[in-house]
């Protein structure tokens, strides 16, 4: 797995791959389980998500998460564009979902996958617009932002609350053709 990823950033720009990292912690989860027999606890699978960004990447990760029996909800301010439409997860749509808001719509596209009492809802806000009490009502926190701004605004977010109330985030993206992925645990 891992020197496939490592060989892929040889053959191809770093923003193409990074769309695949968040299988990381999935595959992660399957090797402690099958291999050490650790059980994920009932947060772990049916924790509640906050994904900020909705495109390439957190389409991806709303749809896996969804899979997985998660109840999320996404915040975007961005619409989709054709022009970057072939990065996006396969559930969302062009040209229809073209111009919408990318929360909302990929919000929309998962509804069929997901089990029940579960739900995902799209916000059409950015970071700006949020304070930190919002953060604590989330489990999980996937930051998948190539702003490096809009991610140091998450950073003081989430700092302003107290430790026992901050949500594990992971951070994925791509900032300068170089993509990241971090792990925080309050």
């Amino acid at each position: 797995g891992q020197l496939g990823i490592t060989k892929a950033y040889v053959c191809a720009p770093a923003k193409e791959i990074s769309v695949y990292d968040y299988t990381q912690g999935l595959f992660a989860a399957a090797l402690g389980f099958f291999v050490f027999g650790d059980v994920p606890d009932w947060l772990s699978v049916l924790g509640y998500v906050l994904i900020c960004g909705a495109g390439a990447v957190g389409s991806n990760v709303a749809e896996a998460l969804v899979k997985m029996g998660c109840s999320l909800d996404l915040l975007d301010f961005d619409n989709f564009t054709l022009e970057n439409a072939a990065k996006h997860s396969c559930l969302v749509r062009t040209p229809e979902d073209v111009g919408q808001n990318k929360a909302r719509c990929v919000a929309r596209r998962v509804q069929p996958f997901l089990e029940e009492g579960c739900t995902a809802n799209g916000v059409d806000t950015d970071l700006c617009r949020i304070g930190p009490e919002a953060l604590a009502d989330y489990d999980v926190v996937v930051l998948c932002l190539d702003n490096y701004a809009a991610k140091a605004l998450f950073n003081e977010l989430w700092m302003q609350l107290p430790p026992e109330r901050r949500p594990v985030v992971i951070m994925d993206g791509t900032q300068d053709e170089m993509a990241r992925s971090v792990m925080l645990d309050g």
